[in-house]
């Protein structure tokens, strides 16, 4: 009888910790809000942008540097982020600095900043030729 009570006990610990963990991820990706456009100033004037599509673990990108214009799909596997390009895919370390502001770290060991643009922001980003 007591081992089927440590089973029972053992059971519903598991069950507790992995509804818990599922629930803190949700949690962190409503936070993260991924999908939308994020803009990276780069040290050399040259503002990036990356506009994901999707859901909260997977979808499309388009990333604009410069004058080049790179397209794929992207999935979040923790923290993860697999940017899938013809060429194959491209992972980086995603962090949540805080609401709105995203670090990626390039496998280089370089890091980005992204923060956020929101819907109702009326800032217009222009492009002018050099």
């Amino acid at each position: 009888m007591s081992s089927l009570l440590l089973v029972v006990v053992v059971f519903f610990v598991a069950w507790y910790w992995v509804k818990n963990t599922r629930v803190q991820r949700e949690r962190w990706l409503i936070r993260l809000a991924l999908p939308g456009t994020w803009v990276c100033r780069l040290q050399d004037n040259v503002t990036t942008r990356l506009e994901f599509t999707g859901n909260s673990h997977q979808g499309r990108y388009v990333e604009y540097e410069g004058d080049d214009v790179i397209d794929g799909g992207w999935h979040l596997d923790g923290h993860t982020l697999t940017l899938e390009r013809v060429a194959g895919g491209f992972p980086l370390e995603l962090s949540l600095i805080e609401d709105g502001k995203i670090g990626l770290y390039r496998p280089d060991g370089t890091q980005r900043i992204y923060i956020k643009k929101q819907a109702n922001d009326n800032v217009v980003e222009m492009r002018f030729k050099k």
